[in-house]
């Protein structure tokens, strides 16, 4: 069933059922009739082609339209009644808005994370601080090595999807997360072992998982782990890190970012099997890095 002929139907349950008020049901009712047409426009009709993906493009449309943040996180709790009613009713399965951040919650994310003791919670901030300011894969992040983070320069140099290699700035906010770790925690960790990957799970004595030889990279379910259980700390709910990399190009695009800025950093396969390297100039990254920041 089309998401434009359930829309009716929900405003009567809020009314009948739910007994909401007048104010409250109109603007709900404003709020889905943005975003379904929002849907159909980009080949969502129906509620199981919704993921939290266009959820998160829906919010950054709104942003770059002047919504206050207060209004796009009211069209998304909107959202979520609508697909609470469309999971009762049978029509959808899913709820896409389950693990959208609301705006502002980047924030309270990387503010609860710089309280994370050292080692492990050093390494576990600058973990979810890459996933949440470089939009890398979780796979990505797992192979990433020292050699790769240029703190002097301000890039990363990702191998992504086919060994295609792309350039991410390092902001100033990640860049000292990611030398804090460096310089301390991860000797630490290390032991007097050493090892060309950037993020280590140690040799057991500084608390957390072990690893089976000092210095290896860890585990994608590790890190996956990791993600999970410290946003679910900070935040009250479990964050998944493809949330954090959606969440940073929802960023990029809500702060004025084109699309080709954003398949650039997020090294989609548009732009990625055109260019076997994506170098960022001086002039390129200053801007990023602005839009970032």
């Amino acid at each position: 069933m089309p998401l434009a002929e359930v829309v009716e139907p929900f405003l009567k349950w809020l009314e009948g059922v739910r007994g909401r008020s007048p104010h409250t049901i109109r603007g709900y009712a404003a709020d889905l009739r943005g975003f379904v047409p929002f849907a159909e426009q980009i080949g969502c009709p129906r509620p199981h082609d919704v993921s939290f993906r266009e959820i998160e493009l829906y919010m950054a449309m709104l942003r770059e339209r002047g919504a206050a943040p207060a209004t796009i996180n009211r069209a998304v709790y909107a959202l979520g009644s609508f697909w609470t009613f469309l999971r009762r009713e049978g029509v959808a399965t899913n709820d896409p808005t389950r693990d959208v951040f609301k705006l502002k919650e980047p924030v309270r994310l990387l503010t609860g994370l710089a309280e994370l003791r050292a080692p492990i919670g050093s390494r576990d901030c600058a973990i979810i601080a890459g996933f949440l300011l470089t939009g890398v894969r979780l796979g990505e992040l797992t192979r990433l090595r020292v050699d790769q983070v240029a703190l002097a320069g301000g890039l990363v140099r990702v191998i992504g999807k086919g060994d295609k290699q792309r350039e991410i700035p390092l902001i100033q906010r990640l860049a000292l997360t990611l030398q804090t770790y460096l310089t301390d925690a991860r000797p630490r960790l290390l032991d007097g072992t050493d090892g060309p990957w950037l993020f280590v799970a140690g040799n057991g004595k500084c608390g957390g998982w072990r690893a089976k030889r000092p210095g290896e990279p860890m585990a994608e379910r590790s890190i996956s782990r990791i993600v999970v259980a410290r946003t679910e700390e900070i935040l009250g709910r479990r964050i998944h890190p493809h949330v954090l990399r959606h969440s940073f190009a929802s960023r990029l695009r809500s702060r004025g970012g084109d699309l080709q800025e954003v398949q650039q950093l997020m090294g989609h396969a548009e732009i990625g099997t055109t260019m076997r390297y994506s170098h960022i100039t001086p002039t390129r990254k200053g801007r990023l890095e602005e839009l970032l920041t």
